[in-house]
């Protein structure tokens, strides 16, 4: 009796945070229906900015004769016209996965990473303004960020980032390296990412729709489905016992009810049910919240005899209470009662004065 009284509580509480969780999951799901089809607006703003040179019109430094350790691949790239080798030490299955890579002039065969010139240079390429708000449009001196990166929650590498003071606050991202735009990112996509976020429970930030806390709350579902399939079986299968080997006897119980009325029942082929049941049966409901299953201890009543004191009632009765007869209807059998008072009104037809 204790475990299930336990193994209740334990199930309420799985309940209350899997409907939580539910209930984010239809309103970040009929946000997502509601939306589909309408236009990205971080790519509205965003163009193209064309990096590549002509490869006939300049002299190139071979590969072998750079200072380098043997790289995976070598990729030859344009930055703002002009050429460098790119040296890749491994292959990330994504690209937001840290990076090692190394960047040579591909001229002179120097060490080169992007400055923060030419970074803004490529910012103001990539940002499209209309006519109207361009002379408006101001950008902020590119910053040199390294993650964890609020707008960017599975970015793994360092990148530029330049703000731009327009409407929906537009944050530009850009390779730390090469300084070729990652993305654009402002309050709509942001938002939106908010959403993706508790659509997929992704609340440590991994960027990924299977992580450990949905997995976690996936075994807990799991938990609540075997405990309620449990504690259900033991409502209608256990907490309302009835003895087929034994006749039903016209039981007589006198019941007093909160206003002094008194009724006189005849519980006849319920007086094997527990008492909660027996009353039921004859439209008398007890205040509960586990219908009988003997896990709430809130179906009291108050009887004059001697009667055995279970677990279940030990657990949520006080040792005052049950001096004072104060008992569980759920716990005894109707036939065991003569007479009782309950907490409630009796029906006004039942009640005879």
């Amino acid at each position: 009796m204790k475990q299930r009284v336990v193994l209740s509580v334990w199930h309420k509480w799985l309940a209350l945070l899997v409907a939580i969780q539910v209930v984010i999951w239809l309103g970040t799901g009929l946000y997502f229906n509601v939306t589909e089809g309408q236009g990205d607006t971080a790519r509205q703003v965003r163009q193209t900015v064309h990096h590549v040179g002509d490869v006939g019109s300049v002299s190139l430094l071979p590969l072998r004769q750079l200072a380098a350790p043997a790289p995976l691949k070598a990729e030859l790239i344009w930055s703002l016209g002009k050429p460098y080798y790119v040296l890749w030490y491994n292959q990330p299955a994504h690209r937001y996965f840290p990076l090692e890579r190394r960047v040579y002039d591909a001229q002179t065969g120097q060490p080169w990473q992007i400055g923060l010139q030419q970074v803004a240079s490529v910012a103001q390429r990539a940002y499209r303004s209309d006519k109207q708000t361009a002379s408006n449009t101001v950008m902020s001196a590119p910053v040199l960020i390294t993650p964890p990166i609020d707008d960017l929650n599975n970015q793994q590498n360092p990148l530029w980032r330049v703000n731009v003071n327009d409407a929906l606050n537009t944050s530009i991202y850009l390779d730390a390296l090469t300084g070729h735009v990652v993305t654009f990112v402002n309050d709509d996509s942001r938002f939106r990412a908010l959403m993706f976020t508790l659509h997929f429970m992704d609340y440590a930030g991994t960027g990924s729709f299977n992580n450990s806390i949905i997995i976690v709350f996936a075994v807990l579902t799991g938990m609540l489905s075997l405990s309620g399939a449990y504690l259900l079986f033991h409502t209608h299968a256990v907490a309302r016992p009835l003895n087929e080997f034994e006749p039903h006897t016209n039981t007589q119980l006198t019941i007093r009810d909160k206003h002094s009325h008194t009724h006189s029942l005849c519980l006849s082929e319920h007086a094997g049910d527990n008492l909660y049941f027996a009353l039921l049966a004859n439209d008398i409901s007890l205040p509960s919240e586990c219908q009988g299953a003997g896990t709430c201890g809130k179906c009291k009543i108050v009887t004059n005899a001697s009667m055995p004191v279970t677990p279940v009632e030990t657990a949520h009765l006080s040792t005052q209470a049950i001096a004072d007869g104060i008992r569980l209807a759920c716990q005894h059998p109707a036939r065991q009662f003569s007479e009782i008072t309950i907490p409630v009104a009796l029906p006004t037809s039942r009640s005879d004065q």
